[in-house]
């Protein structure tokens, strides 16, 4: 179960509707909880309520600024809201002329360049939940807890990528990394090559001479990592 929550902030026109359905979509994927007022709304519920409900378990907000969004009362309100509980929010500018107002106007946005693609934008979202105190640790514990559980190869690396965009893990978190390597040979025999994410089925021989995911894990957000740090640094 994803540990971190964020609340999608978005006009309800078609293009805003669209673009934080698609958003929703790659954050699941990449064990984000994120969540939709659509989708929290049962018929028949106080749907006034059931926003606030949603808003007050989120530990971040996302602005899905596609056109019309900073025109709309309650996206506004959504965004006050989140201000007033000291919430990190994110504005993605989806359209000219949609950048942060008021006192969200001296944050930078984040461009998406090409809105048909989600699945960078989602990664770049949790890239920014990875640099924020307020969500950080609850991101990392949630990737730990896939990684932990993993049931591919696959699945390993897809988080092995997650975690490295959170930097230096704490020496607690380093161990759980250790141990789901000890426990579960979909860690422990995953392998993380340079080519990308797939290698065509001939090269299979060459896996050997490929860094373990815990070893690349190792060397970028390990002990290694500190130590390589450390001596950079006297």
């Amino acid at each position: 179960m994803p540990n971190v929550k964020v609340f999608l902030s978005y006009n309800e026109g078609a293009a805003g509707g669209k673009a934080a359905q698609e958003l929703h979509d790659k954050l699941s994927e990449l064990h984000v909880d994120a969540v939709m007022a659509r989708h929290a709304i049962l018929p028949g519920t106080d749907w006034e309520q059931a926003i606030r409900t949603e808003l007050e378990s989120s530990a971040a907000l996302v602005s899905v600024g596609t056109k019309g969004y900073s025109a709309r009362p309650w996206c506004q309100q959504e965004i006050g809201w989140a201000l007033g509980r000291h919430v990190p929010i994110l504005w993605i500018q989806y359209a000219d002329g949609e950048s942060p107002a008021g006192f969200l106007a001296r944050t930078q946005a984040l461009i998406a360049d090409n809105p048909d693609q989600p699945e960078v934008i989602a990664r770049d979202v949790v890239q920014w939940l990875a640099s924020q105190e307020a969500t950080r640790d609850a991101l990392v514990d949630g990737l730990l807890e896939v990684l932990e559980t993993s049931s591919s190869y696959s699945q390993t690396r897809g988080c092995a990528d997650l975690l490295a965009l959170a930097g230096r893990l704490s020496e607690e978190e380093w161990s759980r990394v250790v141990r789901a390597a000890s426990e579960n040979r979909q860690v422990r025999d995953a392998v993380k090559w340079s080519g990308g994410k797939r290698r065509p089925a001939w090269s299979k021989a060459s896996y050997k001479d490929e860094p373990s995911v815990l070893n690349w894990l190792n060397d970028r957000i390990g002990p290694r990592a500190s130590q390589a740090q450390g001596r950079e640094l006297r």
